[in-house]
């Protein structure tokens, strides 16, 4: 019933724009020191675009900033659920995504 927004591409457009300002928002939080700020600002992007990797790794990095190993292993569970829900994603997560969590994760636990 509703063709026309797939022809103008309303759809991926609109989860476009909600991506990207999650992504300079979270990023600009971060930079400012405000992980929870961060993380909200990824999960209203991953609303759009669930399992996005530049969203999930942001997400990751604040969990690490807040020091919440829980968190960022829970985060990563989720992605990995996200992964396995989905048949147009990759079933395996991205090699940049593994090495960020194994970094983020040695980081805390030498600390």
């Amino acid at each position: 019933a509703w063709q026309w927004v797939d022809a103008e591409a309303l759809g991926s457009n609109a989860a476009l724009l909600a991506v990207t300002a999650a992504v300079e928002l979270a990023r600009r939080d971060l930079d400012a020191g405000d992980p929870d700020g961060a993380l909200w600002a990824t999960q209203q992007g991953l609303v759009a675009l669930p399992g996005h990797e530049e969203l999930v790794a942001l997400r990751l990095q604040a969990h690490a900033a807040r020091r919440d190993l829980a968190g960022l292993r829970g985060e990563w569970e989720q992605y990995e659920r996200v992964l396995e829900a989905d048949p147009w994603m990759a079933a395996e997560p991205s090699d940049t995504l593994l090495s960020l969590r194994a970094e983020l994760v040695n980081r805390l636990r030498s600390r």
